[in-house]
């Protein structure tokens, strides 16, 4: 549920609002700040409001902003929510035969 927190948030400059949308315009790299959760975190530790409307009001700017989630923080190639298959890693695959080579033989004993 969307909730309006601009026009009820703390004064905020707007030399502040442009660094809020760059960040968003970052991409999100684990281990490294950047993106909209660096928005929010920042926002929160400026305003010392909650995490929720913290979220609510970088939400509510890139949406005024024109910003849209393609726009935002876009996620670095093979990983979830970029719509690419995860990779299996070799080790997981030979896991899986292992593991069912394991269940034939004791099926081949016992039947």
């Amino acid at each position: 549920m969307a909730r309006k927190f601009i026009d009820n948030q703390p004064s905020v400059s707007a030399a502040d609002e442009q660094e809020y949308l760059e960040l968003c315009k970052q991409p999100r790299i684990p281990g490294r700040d950047g993106g909209k959760l660096a928005a929010v975190k920042l926002y929160q530790e400026r305003t010392g409001c909650g995490l929720v409307e913290a979220r609510d009001y970088i939400e509510q700017l890139c949406v005024k902003n024109g910003l849209t989630s393609a726009d935002a923080s876009p996620s670095p190639a093979g990983v979830a929510g970029t719509g690419e298959p995860r990779r299996s890693s070799p080790f997981s695959v030979w896991l899986m035969v292992g593991v069912a080579l394991i269940f034939l033989l004791w099926w081949l004993l016992h039947s």
